[in-house]
């Protein structure tokens, strides 16, 4: 796995958790900590703002220069409204999917 991959089981299986309101979704407080901080760090799609602490902001910074692509759920996906068509980390995404049972 890359150094940036997150595991959070419940997604895929689509339990409720909360999240913070600039998401407008109900799936969990995962990114809680990028709007926790004081120092701004703008995603390379430039349609969003983080604000966390100057050591995460490095680390954000890091992640998002070195990761070339994303595999993502399906449920993820829909959840993101497919981020309006440009991830915010403004790379390919491969979405993994099954047909509808």
């Amino acid at each position: 796995m890359a150094p940036g991959c997150r595991a959070h089981p419940g997604w895929e299986l689509g339990e409720t958790r909360r999240r913070p309101k600039q998401f407008n979704d109900d799936v969990g407080p995962l990114f809680d900590w990028y709007f926790s901080g004081d120092t701004e760090y703008q995603v390379p799609s430039g349609r969003m703002v983080l604000k966390v602490s100057p050591e995460s902001a490095e680390l954000i910074r890091e992640l998002f220069e070195t990761t070339g692509a994303l595999v993502v759920g399906r449920r993820h996906f829909d959840v993101a409204g497919a981020w309006g068509g440009r991830h915010p980390m403004d790379v390919p995404v491969f979405v993994v999917t099954l047909p509808p049972i």
